[in-house]
């Protein structure tokens, strides 16, 4: 039977988000709240594990909502007829929970992220309870793109992965009990061959933050070496899930009394994420990233350095913090004046992934590490090239993060010492927006400028 060309496009509904705030007479305490969002994000996942209450009572956050108002997939229930435009009807998880071919299939479906150039086949999944899922073409033949659409083949797209850096692909997606996923397997530029199809629970992070009560007190003993981003190789670290309720500048801190707390906080609702950023715990304070997320959207969050318990905090810091710090946009393109700056009176809120190198504490607990930050575009035409540098009497980190809302990964990072500076530079490759932030790794408020040099 040839399956007509099947179109998709469409929206992901939209669910509800809501923040709850709780006041103790301690302090203040505070719970997000999500389930399925914008960005296609879930918080009402449980912990991943699925394992029994912890020692330290942290427990599992307890199935999304039961049964969903997709095709029943539960114990006792009716399963749906299956999908004509799908091979088969699986309702396990598995490393290799099907394998078969595209060679011949016919190309029936189009998406997002792929246009459709080769054979493709679809599985057609029912969940069997409310998680996040990893589903992976890893052990295929040849090189393949992977696309979700929801509960029917002409269902709206769920997500869609044709990374090109790599052979076999896999997309991470909340799904709930029952809901029908539509497994499509296609070919990048017309590639068909074997097909290896798993899918699995996400068991990293092992815990989800949703409905958390924060302040909240973990430890890292006995949770495995799964992150090192800016130190902590070897050394016990724990993993959590976070979604954010509502667009916002968030902070995430950590400290220790047994270990020096290493913060990490890296893209997506599982493990090996690209990394935005990380800062470490120095001389009582506590180890923290800033970044602008969206609504909805997922970070995994790593607390590593040493083994112990520690406590972690998350706040929207969006009505105290402005980032970028300066209105002042640096252009490179043309010629600039040096741009002359100050760390007097500036405020701690970014970290910087290398700083942990260079070896400088405050002076003193009254002259914490403070930073400005300044939006930056880069506009150079053919061959045209330039160097940034930030020199001052005192040690600092100059370094990049993508985009200028102060939302992306770090880019470039670098230090100086006394009397020297740190040049980064560009050319038209890295044409785009940033921000550029400027850190006192002294602690004496010194003053600092921005110059630049360019060839045009």
């Amino acid at each position: 039977m040839v399956t007509p060309l099947v179109m998709r496009f469409g929206f992901v509904a939209s669910g509800y988000l809501a923040l709850l705030a709780v006041l103790s007479c301690s302090g203040s305490e505070r719970v997000f709240s999500s389930a399925p969002g914008e960005g296609g994000a879930a918080g009402q996942s449980q912990d991943a594990a699925g394992g029994d209450d912890d020692a330290e009572g942290e427990g599992v956050a307890g199935e999304a909502n039961g049964e969903s108002g997709h095709a029943a997939g539960g114990t006792g229930s009716k399963l749906p007829p299956q999908l004509r435009c799908t091979e088969e009807q699986l309702l396990q998880v598995g490393p290799e929970l099907f394998a078969g071919s595209t060679r011949g299939a016919g190309d029936d479906f189009q998406a997002s992220c792929f246009s459709g150039e080769g054979d493709d086949l679809a599985i057609e999944w029912l969940a069997p309870k409310s998680d996040y899922f990893r589903f992976t073409t890893a052990g295929s033949s040849y090189d393949t793109a992977l696309a979700l659409f929801d509960d029917e083949c002409d269902g709206a797209e769920l997500a869609c992965n044709a990374e090109a850096s790599v052979p076999q692909v896999d997309v991470v997606r909340f799904v709930e009990k029952g809901q029908r996923v539509v497994v499509v397997v296609d070919g990048k530029a017309g590639a068909s061959g074997d097909v290896v199809l798993g899918v699995q629970a996400v068991t990293c992070p092992s815990l989800d933050l949703t409905d958390k009560v924060l302040p909240i007190e973990l430890s890292t003993q006995n949770q495995g070496d799964n992150s090192a981003a800016c130190g902590g190789a070897t050394k016990s670290d724990r993993a959590l899930r976070f979604t954010p309720p509502a667009n916002g500048l968030y902070r995430f801190s950590a400290q220790s009394e047994t270990f020096g707390a290493i913060v990490s906080v890296e893209e997506g609702p599982s493990c090996g994420g690209a990394v935005l950023g990380c800062g470490y715990s120095r001389e009582g304070d506590p180890g923290q990233v800033v970044r602008r997320l969206k609504k909805g959207e997922p970070v995994t969050v790593f607390v590593d350095g040493g083994s112990g318990t520690f406590e972690l905090d998350i706040e929207d810091v969006s009505a105290t913090a402005t980032c970028p710090s300066e209105s002042t946009r640096i252009l490179l393109g043309g010629f600039i004046d040096p741009i002359p700056g100050s760390f007097a009176g500036a405020k701690h809120l970014l970290s910087a992934s290398c700083a942990s190198t260079a070896g400088f504490t405050p002076v003193a607990s009254y002259r914490p590490l403070v930073e400005r930050s300044y939006p930056l575009s880069v506009a150079l035409t053919g061959d045209g090239s330039c160097q940034l540098s930030v020199a001052s009497e005192q040690p600092t980190v100059v370094y990049l993060l993508a985009g200028d809302e102060c939302a992306g990964r770090e880019l470039k990072c670098g230090t100086s010492t006394a009397n020297e500076s740190h040049s980064l530079a560009f050319s038209s490759a890295d044409n785009g927006d940033y921000v550029l932030v400027v850190e006192d790794l002294a602690g004496y408020g010194a003053a600092f400028e921005i110059m630049t040099s360019c060839i045009l």
